[in-house]
C-alpha cells in the first residue's frame, strides 16, 4: 500500500476516538437541552440552535464511524502489511 493510499485511511484507534467525541456532543445537547427551559427571548433560539446542531454532529460522527468498524473499512498496520509482504513474494 502505497504512503498516500495509508494517509486516506484512518485506524480503528481513530475511530474509537471519534465515538467518543460524538458521544460527548451529544452529551453536551442533552445538557444544553436541559437548561432550555430556563431561558427567555433570543437565548431559547440560540440554545435551541446549539441542541440541534450539536446533536446532529455527534449522532452522525457516531454513526458514520460505528459503520466503518463494523464494515472494517480503516487501515489495520499489521493485517495490511503482512497481506503486501505475501503479494510481493509471490510477484518475484
Amino acid at each position: 500500500m502505497e504512503k498516500k493510499d495509508i494517509l486516506k485511511k484512518t485506524t480503528a484507534m481513530n475511530l474509537w476516538l471519534r465515538i467518543m467525541i460524538g458521544g460527548f456532543l451529544v452529551y453536551q445537547a442533552y445538557s444544553i437541552g436541559i437548561g432550555l427551559k430556563n431561558t427567555t427571548g433570543n437565548d431559547t433560539l440560540i440554545l435551541g440552535a446549539a441542541v440541534v446542531l450539536f446533536a446532529l454532529a455527534g449522532g452522525v460522527i457516531v454513526v458514520w464511524s460505528v459503520y466503518r468498524l463494523i464494515k472494517r473499512d480503516y487501515y489495520d498496520p499489521i493485517l495490511d502489511d503482512d497481506s503486501d509482504d505475501d503479494s510481493e513474494q509471490d510477484s518475484e
